[in-house]
Parts: structure tokens; sequence; C-alpha cells
């Protein structure tokens, strides 16, 4: 057998040199475990912390005795997993789009994508004042039913069909146009050919829906009058908001939730390895001639997902701006019904430039770092093998199972009593802290995507000539990733201003973002106010969900130019 020695190389510069490479990659899962698992045991600590404020630890299990002795425990799962009940609808509406828009090409299809996109970056919040103009009279949406509606119009489809949009158009064509050709009908084709090649793809998307779908706050707050104080998230805010605070409580039951979620998570991070592996081995692609459908068809599908999106999009967001004019919200019989006065006092106030400067600052202090810090984990990953890959993947996406509420306590209760972390309490480094844990899996997945899926030539030609693995990051793989930077830049920045539940119990006083101040003007029934704030808000995301279908597509066909090569 060589030796090191007789390879030319000193034993004790090998040896060195596999301690470094184990030290590395031994540290950076170290560094990703801190995200994934320290809310966690934030979490877990301090719900068997039974002393007041400002005192030290003092262990006990009253907390968890109350969670678990309360009649209401039970019946607040019950409700959040029963207001989940629009991810199979979400599921089967998402995917029709979905294939309308790739596989058949309706007319439209660009738009009909685009305005998922749209959606997706919506804020939540101010659209809730577009569905109660729109539907309060005569639909009462302030019910499970309202609730369950408004999510599956403004986030659950378009998120859904975003993620089978792409699992879509990775198919070989080949199937599909031999059953074509083979005098099978479209709709047999969808289910005897499509559905059981993109099911993994479909199971997948239901999974992070369900997830996400548990784990929702905004709506149920601004609409749970009758079911609020029973879902999970609306009572922990409740409970931390209360006075005296129940803050140990709070915890216990955010440490039963977070358990269920992090077991979907972990199902979740193994689907998706799954999935890729399976993908790996069916060689899928888009080779083969474009299927033809007939052009009744296609037109009688496009006019279908026209109006739906029309109607679950269009028409509430139409509401928003036209609330923002009226001068009593929701009444149409008064003499004079429409004002600009409402755009006046809030483009007037002072409170208005605060909160407008508080988002930008935010979302810009959010993304910058955020793009950077998430491109670099993701050029670690794509470095690492075996079980150390497994599990950084697993530690990546655990977050995704993080509410953001209870995100937001944990991130509070470590501001709060740890020691280097007090100074930072009252400035917005926990806010950024938050929202960067939160969007951690979606950002490293879409630049571990790009890295991965990228002509490497450059960078190995650049490591051959000597240069150090940063280096070749910084001068080499940053430049050639631009895009997809700039595309998780938008994807965070967009969130930040967004957000809501991380960030409404960490915001330092007088620190208010657009959407926080629309969040509160909603809880007051100020709707007037609101409508125009939910309206500047919405037409941001409008700008960066435009920027980021493009950028979107270019990625797309960066990677379909890569795959041509290969």
């Amino acid at each position: 057998m060589q030796t090191t020695e007789s390879a030319g190389f000193p034993a004790s510069r090998a040896s060195r040199a596999v301690r470094g490479i184990l030290g590395w990659r031994s540290a950076f899962l170290v560094l990703l475990a801190v995200p994934a698992l320290g809310p966690v045991g934030v979490i877990l600590a301090q719900s068997f912390d039974t002393s007041g404020l400002g005192e030290p630890f003092r262990f006990g299990v009253g907390a968890w005795r109350a969670v678990l002795g309360a009649p209401e425990t039970l019946s607040t799962f019950t409700t959040s997993l029963l207001l989940t009940a629009r991810v199979p609808a979400g599921l089967a509406i998402g995917f029709a789009i979905a294939w309308a828009v790739v596989r058949l090409r309706v007319p439209g299809h660009q738009v009909f994508e685009y305005l998922c996109w749209f959606a997706y970056f919506l804020p939540t919040v101010p659209m809730v004042s577009g569905w109660v103009l729109l539907m309060d009279r005569d639909f009462d949406i302030r019910s499970p039913g309202g609730i369950v509606w408004v999510h599956l119009s403004l986030q659950t489809v378009p998120l859904l069909t975003i993620l089978m949009i792409p699992a879509l158009r990775l198919l070989d064509r080949s199937p599909e146009e031999a059953a074509l050709v083979a005098g099978a009908r479209p709709v047999r084709v969808l289910g005897r050919v499509i559905l059981p090649l993109v099911a993994p793809a479909i199971l997948l998307a239901g999974l992070a829906s369900w997830i996400k779908a548990l784990e929702a706050f905004e709506v149920e707050q601004l609409l749970g009058e009758r079911v609020a104080s029973f879902v999970v998230s609306t009572r922990i805010y409740g409970m931390v908001s209360s006075e005296p605070s129940r803050m140990a409580e709070a915890m216990a039951l955010s440490m039963i939730f977070l358990l269920t979620l992090l077991g979907l998570g972990l199902l979740y991070s193994r689907a998706l390895r799954w999935r890729g592996q399976g993908a790996a081995n069916r060689g899928e692609g888009s080779s083969g001639a474009r299927p033809s459908y007939g052009t009744l068809l296609r037109r009688s599908v496009s006019v279908a997902v026209g109006l739906y999106l029309a109607i679950t999009i269009l028409l509430p967001f139409g509401m928003l701006v036209m609330g923002s004019f009226m001068k009593l919200f929701g009444f149409f019989a008064l003499d004079q019904v429409w004002t600009t006065s409402n755009w006046s006092r809030v483009l007037g106030s002072a409170s208005f430039g605060a909160s407008l400067r508080a988002t930008l600052t935010l979302g810009l202090a959010t993304a910058l770092p955020g793009a950077l810090l998430f491109g670099l984990i993701a050029a670690g990953m794509t470095r690492l093998r075996g079980p150390q890959a497994a599990a950084a993947a697993v530690l990546v996406w655990l977050p995704w199972a993080f509410p953001g509420i209870i995100l937001g306590v944990a991130i509070l209760e470590v501001s709060l009593t740890f020691p280097g972390m007090r100074m930072l309490h009252g400035t917005i480094a926990p806010l950024i802290l938050g929202l960067l844990i939160r969007d951690l899996p979606i950002g490293v997945h879409v630049m571990r995507n790009a890295l991965t899926e990228t002509d490497s030539t450059m960078a190995d030609a650049a490591r051959i000539s000597g240069a150090g693995w940063l280096r070749t990051f910084l001068r080499i793989s940053l430049p050639l990733q631009m895009p997809a930077l700039t595309l998780v830049f938008l994807i965070l920045f967009a969130g930040a201003i967004r957000d809501v539940g991380t960030i409404i119990l960490v915001a330092p006083p007088g620190f208010q973002t657009l959407s926080l101040q629309t969040f509160n003007y909603i809880s007051n029934s100020q709707f007037e106010m609101a409508t125009v704030l939910g309206t500047i808000v919405a037409l941001l995301a409008l700008a960066v969900s435009v920027l980021a279908h493009l950028l979107g597509r270019r990625l797309g066909s960066v990677r379909s130019a890569v795959g041509t090569r290969a």
C-alpha cells in the first residue's frame, strides 16, 4: 500500500490537512445548528423558568401543568388543524393552474404566472381589508370559513402554483406526446401520465404548505373574532402580550407546537432529498416536442384560470385601493362616498415618514447581508458529502417549521436574558436576526440550486491555479451568481417589509414598519388609514414581484442552457 510519505507528502502535513478539513466542516455544521436548534433550546429552557421578570432562573413545571391541564389546549390544536383543510383544495387548484401555464401553455400563461408571484409578494394584512370591504356585507368573513377563503386565495394557491411550476417544467414531454398521438384525451393524459410523474412534487409542495398553514397568525388574529383565542399562534400572542405576561406558559405551548412542526420539517427535508435523488435517477428533463392540445381546450382553460385569478387576486387588490379613497370604509350610501383626505392625512403625518424609513431600513438591513450570508452557506454546503451534507440539509430546512410568532418569542427571550444580547435589546438587530432565521431555508435553497447548476469550469481553474476557496467564491462564483443573489435579496426585502408575526413582539418602542402600522390600524378598526398604508405596501410588493419574476425566468433560462450544454 502506498504511504503518505511515498506519495511525496509528509505524514504530519497530511494529517494536519485532514484535521483542517474535518475542523471547518464541523465548525460549519455547528454554525448552522445555532439558528436551527437555538430557538428550540431557548423555548425549552424558558418553559421551565418560573421566575419573575429580572429574577434569576428558577426551575419549575407549573407552566407545563397549566398548559397541559387546560381544556383550551386540545381545542386550540384541533382548530388549527381544521383550518388547514384549505391545503388539499389549494393543491388541486394550484396544480390545475400550473398545468395550464406549463403544459397547456394557454393564452396569457405568462400573465397568470406573474399574478401568482404578485400574490406571493403581496402583504397579507392590507389585503384582508380588501376582502372585508368586498364580502363583509353578504358573507361573514370574520369566521373560520372566511379565514380559510382568505388564506386560500392570497397565500395557499399562489404558493403551491409557484412550487409546482418548476416540477412540471422538468418533465420529459415524450410520454405526454406519445399518449396524445395514441389518441388519449387530455384529461386521461393528465390523470394517467402527468399526475403519476409529478406526484412526489405535489406531496412535497402540500407538506410545505401544510406546515405554513399550521403556523399562520395575521389573518387569524384579524378575522378570527370567534376562533382567534383557539388558534395556537394567536393564543401564544395573547399569553405574551397579556398583563401580567404569561411567558412561561407561552413557551410551554410553543414547545408542544414546535415539536409537532419540527417533526413535519424533518419529514419535509427527508422528502426533499428523496425527490432530488429520484429526479436524478430518472433523468428528468424537458426533451421532446411540445405536446399540442386543441385550441378550444386551451382557450376555455385560459378563461377559467383568468377568472379565478382576477376574482381572488385582482378584485381584493382593487377593493383595497378603492377603500383608501372612501370617506367612511364600507359605506357606499353616503352623499359623498369618495375623498382624497385619507391620503392627505396619512402622507402628511409624521408617523408615515417614520414608518416608511423603518420599513426601508429593516428591508435593506436584512436583505443585503442576508443574500451574501446565504450565498456563503450554500457554497459551503456544496463542499459537504455524505452524512455531513445530509445533516446540513436538515439543519437548513428546520427553520421552515418555525412559526413567526414563536420565533419572535424566542428572539425576545434571548434579547432579554442573555448578557451578550441585552445591549441589542431595543434595536433592530433582533428583528434582523429573526427575519434571517425565518428566510434561511428558501434563501439557501435558491443559492444552492444556482451554484450546483452553473458550469464550474472557471472556479475549478481558479482553485488549480492556487486561489483559495473564499477568494474563488468572491471573485468568480459570486459574480456568476449575481441574478440568484439579486433574487434572494428581493425575497428577503419583500419578506421584511410585509412581515408582522416575527417582529410584532420584538420591535423596539417607536419602531413601526408600514405592515405593523397597518396591522394596528385594522385591529383598531381604522380601515380608512389602513387601506392607504396597505396600498403603498402593495405597490412596493408589485415592483418587487416584477423584478423577482423576471429574475426567476432568467435563472430558468440559464439553467436550461447549462443543462443543454451538459
